[in-house]
């Protein structure tokens, strides 16, 4: 580990522990701001204070240190990202996982219509009003189904890095230089490449990236779309929401990436929270200390 990264981590701690002693609120830590977003609309303020861990590791080393100091009403939101969940679960007991990639994408397969409906939004001043809903409802889940295609192709070469210590440099993923939205295989491997401090050449990449299923003219089903979503991360499905977006309406510049994720993160109802896992698990660890942090009238019962 990095000394700058084992330094944030005792900073995020040292700031728990400073914390902990006087607050009377449960303290629910996240990894990032994205979270905060969603769960401010369903939470309410005086009953819980939320902390942003600023990344992963910072959270998963402040669950340790939590756990082994027997700290109470703390919870920890955590991505799973490619780990293996039973292990992190049992290594890690304060914390709750993603059964997804991510929180974000737990909450996108629980309900994938809203981010259709964000989709529809934008095609409104693009398409213009004479549309009528089924022609922009058709276009929304095309751009929906186009993105989630992009997106996954580079699900296997996450993967492989991940486990096999390949040294990809993928973060942020350059979505919006690629040529088209059905880019071939050497044009993302060439990317990677390039992005990358690696040993592998682009022939080597070139056969981990997938290829694109509406390039061979197959459609994927619904079912097959849920699991795709399931390994696909939340910043490159958004990413290429965007460019597929900007790929077939130019007007779509005028909306910033962040208004497709923000939209659909502060649009989901209350009732969409009865699908998603780690909600309920939050729920669960909650009511066995008698405590309540959900305000909305529809946020479902635990039963």
């Amino acid at each position: 580990m990095l000394e700058q990264e084992k330094n944030d981590e005792n900073r995020f701690i040292n700031e728990i522990m400073m914390i902990r002693p006087s607050e009377n609120r449960v303290i629910l830590v996240v990894e990032g701001k994205d979270d905060i977003v969603f769960l401010k609309h369903h939470i309410i303020p005086e009953r819980v204070r939320i902390m942003q861990s600023g990344g992963k590791t910072n959270a998963l080393a402040a669950a340790k240190y939590a756990y082994e100091k027997n700290m109470t009403g703390i919870f920890f939101l955590v991505d799973l990202d490619y780990d293996e969940l039973t292990v992190f679960e049992k290594n890690y007991p304060l914390a709750i996982f993603s059964k997804s990639h991510d929180l974000f994408m737990d909450l996108l397969i629980a309900n994938m219509d809203i981010m259709c409906r964000v989709i529809m939004g934008a095609l409104v001043p693009t398409l213009g009003s004479d549309k009528d809903e089924p022609d922009c409802r058709q276009h929304a889940v095309k751009t929906f189904t186009q993105a989630v295609d992009l997106s996954s192709r580079l699900v296997d070469v996450r993967i492989a890095s991940h486990k096999n210590s390949l040294n990809l440099k993928l973060e942020n993923f350059p979505f919006g230089k690629l040529s088209s939205s059905t880019p071939s295989c050497d044009e993302i491997a060439e990317i990677i490449k390039r992005k990358s401090d690696t040993h592998l050449n682009v022939g080597d990449i070139e056969k981990l990236v997938g290829k694109s299923m509406y390039a061979e003219d197959s459609v994927p089903s619904p079912a097959e779309i849920e699991d795709i979503l399931k390994k696909i991360g939340d910043h490159d499905f958004v990413a290429a929401v965007h460019k597929v977006f900007s790929c077939s309406f130019p007007a779509v510049e005028k909306f910033p990436r962040k208004h497709f994720r923000n939209s659909f993160l502060t649009m989901i109802p209350c009732e969409t929270l009865e699908n998603v896992a780690w909600i309920y698990l939050l729920k669960k660890k909650l009511s066995k200390i008698n405590y309540e942090i959900f305000s909305c009238p529809n946020c479902f019962p635990l039963i």
